[in-house]
C-alpha cells in the first residue's frame, strides 16, 4: 500500500524527535549547563548583569515547569514551554532550551487532547528530561551564587 504524504511527514517528524531526544540525552556531563561565552555576549561582558540574569532564570524556570504541570489546556502548555525555551536561549542554557523545544514540538504536533498527550510515553520522557535539565541548571546557578556570596564575605 503506498505511503501518503502525511504518513511520510509523520515518520519524518518522529525521526527528528527521536534524534533530538538522543542528542539531548547524550550531552557530555562535563559541560557546564551555561554557555558562558554566549551569556557574556548577551550581557555585553557585564558580570553583575550576568549574575542578575542567571538569578532571574533560576527563579523563573521552575515556575514555567509548574505552569506546565498546572495547565488545563494545550495552549497554556505551549506558551510555558515556548517561554522557557526563549529564557533558556537568552542565558545560554542550551540543554533546557533543547528540552523545551522538544516539549513544544510534541505539543504542536499532537493531534490529541491535552490529557492524552500528557500520558503519552514521548511526552512523559520529554517532560522528565526538561525537569532534570532545569533542576540541574538551577542547582548550578545556585551553587555559583553561594560561592560568590562566600567569596565576597571573606
Amino acid at each position: 500500500m503506498p505511503t501518503t504524504v502525511l504518513e511520510g511527514q509523520d515518520r519524518s517528524t518522529e525521526r527528528n524527535r527521536d534524534t533530538a531526544v538522543r542528542k539531548i540525552a547524550s550531552r557530555r556531563t562535563s559541560e557546564t549547563p551555561i554557555d558562558w561565552a554566549h551569556l557574556s555576549r548577551f550581557t555585553l561582558n557585564d558580570k553583575a548583569l550576568e549574575h542578575e540574569v542567571l538569578d532571574l532564570f533560576a527563579m523563573d524556570a521552575p515556575r514555567y515547569l509548574a505552569k506546565m504541570d498546572a495547565s488545563r489546556g494545550r495552549k497554556d502548555w505551549i506558551e510555558a514551554a515556548h517561554t522557557l525555551k526563549g529564557s533558556a536561549r537568552a542565558v545560554g542554557a542550551w540543554s533546557v532550551a533543547e528540552c523545551s523545544e522538544l516539549v513544544e514540538s510534541l505539543l504542536l504536533a499532537a493531534k490529541g487532547e491535552h490529557a492524552e498527550l500528557a500520558e503519552s510515553r514521548r511526552m512523559v520522557e520529554a517532560l522528565d528530561m526538561l525537569s532534570r535539565s532545569v533542576r540541574g541548571t538551577v542547582a548550578y546557578i545556585e551553587q555559583l551564587t553561594a560561592t560568590a556570596r562566600a567569596s565576597s564575605a571573606q
